[in-house]
């Protein structure tokens, strides 16, 4: 004659069987997530982040640096850690905020400012 578990041992069960559930169940977001995160990346690989257009490989002048270029709007885009081996090849070992706002630095103009004399 079968023997009726008990009620423990049912609850003990139960219990098993929800986290497998749940196990399998992050299991299956976490591959979801992926593949959503590998379609976007599809989608916007080497395209401009301004208007959307495909990004070429552009080589500068100065020292055969190769950088992404827009061919519609003409922006440049630099990858981790470009902008400060350019900084470098251009002025040094400066810091990279340093050799960007000399960029920016007043000089002499053909326009006078304001309040200039």
């Amino acid at each position: 004659m079968p023997r009726k578990p008990h009620a423990t041992e049912e609850e003990y069960f139960a219990r098993q069987q929800a986290l497998k559930r749940e196990k399998l169940a992050k299991e299956e977001a976490a591959r979801r997530a992926e593949e959503e995160r590998e379609a976007l990346k599809k989608l916007h690989w080497m395209r401009c982040p301004k208007c959307g257009q495909e990004l070429k490989p552009f080589t500068t002048p100065i020292k055969q640096f190769q950088v992404e270029r827009c061919e519609s709007c003409q922006g440049m885009w630099f990858d981790s850690g470009e902008l400060e081996r350019l900084s470098e090849i251009l002025s040094g070992p400066k810091s990279v905020s340093e050799s960007f706002l000399s960029l920016f630095k007043p000089g002499k103009s053909k326009r006078s400012r304001k309040g200039d004399k």
